[in-house]
């Protein structure tokens, strides 16, 4: 992990000293305010940490932060597989010990699969996830197409993409509250199992299942990591607007909904 501090270096470099272009229109006064509220790691990957913050005149947020020199350690990694693909696709095959037409059949490489074509499309998609502006492109998409706002049956809880904070490193969305659906339900009621619970966890469940089987075989646009740690129980009735000083879609499309949805995060 890298410190909050370099965190807020990156940060303020990237929505500030980086923003001389129409890609981001991000306020100095405000983007320090934003850098000012950054406290300790919630969460973390490979790639990047994420903070919460509250950004000025709108409410609590996520910030997704890449971890510095990240691309650097990429493309060793990329220079070496593309050396191993080489190697692979240069090992003869075995000889046919048979005679005539066997013989004649015989592959001049022992593996026939393009290993080196194969990993030149694995990093390219790599390198892709390195860009946060085609992650926050990505996600306003899905929300698009599967957030409340859409109508969908299947519809599920998205936030929304703040693009105009969003650089190559940088990524900021709505912060959404709420529990993994992965929580074991005898942490409720002092041990004891919660039949409603259960049920309500299940039906959620069900609906994870639908929007999956929607997003493959209706849209053919994915969420490709939902992991247990993205798919949340999320209260939106009971807590207003969830946290966000600004009344989001997501929250007036549920204004007359139940009060527990199922929500997907980035």
């Amino acid at each position: 992990p890298f410190s909050s501090e370099l965190a807020k270096q990156i940060i303020r470099t990237e929505l500030t000293e980086k923003c001389e272009d129409d890609t981001c229109a991000a306020d100095p006064t405000i983007v320090d305010a934003l850098v000012e509220g950054i406290g300790e790691v919630v969460a973390a990957a490979s790639v990047g940490q994420v903070y919460k913050a509250v950004l000025p005149g709108y409410g609590n947020v996520a910030v997704k932060v890449q971890r510095p020199g990240i691309r650097g350690l990429v493309e060793r990694d990329a220079s070496m597989l593309r050396s191993l693909a080489a190697w692979v696709e240069s090992i003869p095959a075995i000889p046919n010990s048979g005679k005539g037409k066997e013989k004649s059949k015989t592959n001049k490489r022992l593996i026939q699969t393009e290993v080196a074509s194969a990993v030149e499309e694995f990093m390219s998609r790599i390198f892709e996830e390195l860009d946060y502006r085609k992650e926050a492109e990505n996600a306003a998409t899905f929300r698009e197409l599967y957030g409340l706002q859409s109508g969908r049956t299947d519809a599920v809880v998205v936030p929304e993409i703040l693009k105009e904070y969003c650089t190559e490193h940088v990524l900021v969305m709505e912060w959404i509250d709420g529990e993994k659906l992965t929580t074991n339900v005898r942490d409720y009621n002092g041990g004891e199992r919660d039949a409603s619970t259960v049920a309500e966890n299940l039906a959620l469940i069900k609906l994870a299942i639908d929007s999956t089987l929607g997003q493959l075989l209706v849209t053919g646009v994915l969420h490709a990591d939902p992991h247990a740690g993205n798919l949340l129980k999320v209260y939106r009735n009971g807590n207003g607007d969830n946290g966000s000083k600004r009344e989001t879609a997501n929250d007036k499309a549920s204004s007359s909904g139940s009060n527990v949805q199922l929500g997907y995060l980035d």
